[in-house]
């Protein structure tokens, strides 16, 4: 199904965030929004969360980027390595124990929303702090729906974008993260879009995921499915 919402991106976030404030469990709901990188994933997630907590809703708001490795660890498969970013940029066995774990059933409810800050490769050393049982945590970030995280998602998003469009949107964004223009297109072409192929190759996350968008246009995103158990107005 691919579908462009009549009514734009703000009444698709409404009716998703609408859906998802319904979900009830013994423990915090674990949203997880995947996607490539500079898919629009962040910003998405942002205004979900804040579409969420206008239903009164309270939210724990974290992403995949405060839970990287170090920098050796990263790259022990070389710099450009598509195998290395998809299997070594982030530490799941801290996200897990962390975030994951405690807001999971029977988890103790102290979490910690980062432990790394990637872009001054530093720990965060943040405080922990308490969710309440009635919290939904909007996570996003690439990868996240491989199977050493997979069954924690309570519901999935797959935010899908060209990767012309990614790497546009990263020369925009990183150039000075990188250093220049060149170098962003280098890694992307021999490391970050390479990896992503494989990663859609063997997880396939749109078939995973319960609803999936195109989001080329941003203000016009296209739904390209939702699961039975999803009810939206398109």
């Amino acid at each position: 199904m691919n579908q462009q919402n009549k009514n734009g991106r703000k009444e698709l976030i409404k009716n998703i965030s609408e859906v998802i404030s319904e979900i009830k469990f013994d423990h915090p709901v674990k949203v997880a929004i995947d996607g490539p990188g500079n898919a629009g994933k962040t910003t998405f997630a942002n205004e979900l969360a804040e579409s969420i907590i206008m239903l009164n809703r309270k939210v724990i708001r974290s992403t995949i980027d405060g839970f990287h490795h170090p920098p050796e660890f990263r790259r022990r498969q070389g710099q450009f390595s598509p195998k290395g970013y998809l299997e070594d940029s982030h530490d799941y066995e801290s996200l897990k124990r962390n975030l994951l774990d405690p807001l999971s059933h029977n988890g103790n409810l102290e979490y910690k929303e980062s432990t790394y800050n990637f872009k001054i490769n530093k720990a965060t050393n943040a405080d922990s702090k308490k969710a309440d049982i009635d919290s939904i945590l909007i996570f996003d970030g690439i990868f996240l729906f491989k199977n050493e995280l997979l069954h924690y998602w309570d519901f999935k998003i797959y935010i899908e974008a060209s990767f012309e469009n990614t790497m546009r949107r990263a020369i925009e964004r990183d150039s000075n993260l990188f250093g220049g223009e060149d170098k962003v297109i280098e890694l992307y072409k021999k490391r970050y879009i390479p990896g992503h192929e494989m990663y859609l190759s063997i997880y396939n996350p749109i078939e995973i995921s319960d609803v999936a968008i195109n989001n080329d246009d941003t203000q016009n995103p296209i739904v390209i499915k939702f699961s039975k158990k999803t009810i939206l107005t398109i």
